[in-house]
């Protein structure tokens, strides 16, 4: 009766040393699993997340491109067409830059974003 007190006391005493072993692999999981949930809650880190996305949306794309020809299109006229120098200078970079922008935004701007060659292919396909 004593060696099955004894083996089963054993037995015991190793399944107390394995669910403690488990208990701190399980700890450790937790432990790395917060670390990264408070990563997550940073501003930083949802900030960049935000903005990772924004960078994929096609509109937001097109968008930034559109303002970025815009201001340097705006910017060189102003320094070729002498805009505040002149009557004669201010309606000739008005209407510059009206014709830039239907060139801009019809061909420019899908050319740079690459929705261009995309529009042609579903064109052809038709």
């Amino acid at each position: 009766m004593e060696t099955t007190c004894a083996s089963s006391h054993s037995i015991l005493l190793n399944e107390i040393a394995l669910l403690k072993q488990k208990k701190r692999a399980e700890e450790e999981l937790l432990k790395i699993s917060l670390k990264e949930f408070a990563l997550s809650l940073k501003p930083l880190s949802i900030i960049k997340s935000s903005l990772h996305e924004l960078a994929t949306d096609k509109a937001v794309k097109e968008g930034l491109v559109t303002a970025g020809i815009k201001l340097g299109t705006n910017f060189a006229i102003e320094k070729i067409m002498g805009r505040n120098r002149s009557v004669k200078g201010f309606l000739g970079s008005i209407l510059v830059e009206q014709f830039t922008a239907s060139l801009i935004a019809k061909k420019l701007v899908p050319f740079i974003t690459g929705t261009f060659k995309q529009e042609e292919n579903s064109e052809t396909s038709r």
